[in-house]
């Protein structure tokens, strides 16, 4: 099939308006800071209609854009058939924080996770997926 590139791009962390997230989750490096900027980004690209990936480490948020769950679950395969699976991993939870529904994001997610030896996250990914 033919992959869609990502429009993609990084903001440097103090660059990012903290303002935009709740009071609770403006620390950057706690995972309630990762989860509120994820959502809030995916937010704004949920309302024009697209995907987006983000990851959050300890200088910059990267973003990728994609016209949808499976054009970004697409690219996100080849890094996994790829053998990049720890790599993908953050990506895979970014969709899945995005697209809680989607069985084909939960079910990859789970077999990286397995993959990696991280068989307790992998066991709840596949649990959502039967569920």
């Amino acid at each position: 099939s033919d992959s869609v590139e990502p429009i993609y791009y990084r903001i440097p962390l103090s660059e990012f308006d903290i303002g935009r997230l709740p009071a609770d989750a403006r620390t950057p490096g706690t995972s309630a800071f990762k989860d509120a900027v994820l959502l809030t980004i995916a937010m704004d690209y949920a309302q024009k209609g697209e995907m987006a990936v983000v990851t959050v480490d300890e200088s910059e948020i990267t973003v990728m854009s994609f016209p949808g769950t499976d054009a970004a679950l697409e690219y996100i395969l080849q890094d996994l058939r790829s053998g990049r699976i720890a790599e993908s991993i953050p990506k895979l939870e970014s969709l899945a924080k995005a697209d809680p529904n989607s069985v084909d994001v939960l079910f990859n997610l789970g077999l990286a996770y397995s993959e990696t030896g991280q068989f307790d996250e992998a066991i709840i990914r596949l649990k959502n997926v039967v569920r």
